[in-house]
């Protein structure tokens, strides 16, 4: 085999190489954009949660003092 040909074998084999590593560059910039979005999401998501169990946690404490003074009310009317 002529040096011309193993180091055009080798040129090839250095290119494909090259372009492999360009997507597994691509494919985990990729996976660690999803990940920040998942993460993203998720912070979001618990962020809701958070809100909706402070909105719940006022609208009982709301019916307790509502129940309270229904109840003082009722006591006071006897």
């Amino acid at each position: 085999m002529s040096g011309l040909t193993r180091a055009a074998k080798a040129a090839r084999a250095a290119e494909a190489e090259a372009a492999a590593q360009a997507l597994r560059a691509k494919a985990k910039a990729k996976a660690k954009a999803q990940a920040r979005a998942a993460e993203a999401e998720a912070n979001a998501a618990d962020a809701r949660a958070r809100r909706a169990a402070e909105d719940a946690r006022a609208a009982w404490d709301l019916w307790a003092r509502a129940d309270a003074r229904a109840k003082l009310l009722a006591a006071v009317r006897e």
